[in-house]
């Protein structure tokens, strides 16, 4: 056989070669893409699971907060423990005489707006 020497055909294997580094590269890439790609689904299904405990907490914590809000409840509680009675008229007085009540019980010094008390 006779064989013509063609420059092409040494380089042939030349371009297999590089054809096949080109290809496992891509078959590692691909690979480390999907690697990864199943790593964040897990990070997604954990918080996914994260958020859906706290969404029952919340609920749950809001249901404790209604409770514990109930005006029946609480009118209960303030009844039981403060025994509470409607104020009187009597009980009611005037600033002036306020002031004076505690200026007796308290030394008033005069504030920075110069007040001095009831008695001024």
């Amino acid at each position: 056989m006779n064989y013509i020497y063609d420059s092409r055909s040494r380089k042939r294997p030349l371009v297999w070669v590089l054809l096949f580094a080109i290809g496992v590269g891509l078959v590692l890439f691909l690979y480390l893409v999907k690697i990864n790609a199943l790593e964040t689904k897990t990070d997604i299904q954990k918080l996914k699971s994260a958020i859906a405990q706290e969404e029952q907490a919340v609920k749950l914590l809001s249901a404790e907060l209604a409770y514990l809000q109930n005006p029946d409840r609480l009118s209960k509680l303030a009844n039981e423990y403060l025994q509470l009675q409607p104020t009187k008229g009597a009980q009611n007085i005037s600033l002036d005489e306020a002031m004076k009540k505690i200026s007796q019980s308290v030394e008033i010094k005069p504030d920075s707006y110069g007040y001095k008390g009831a008695e001024q």
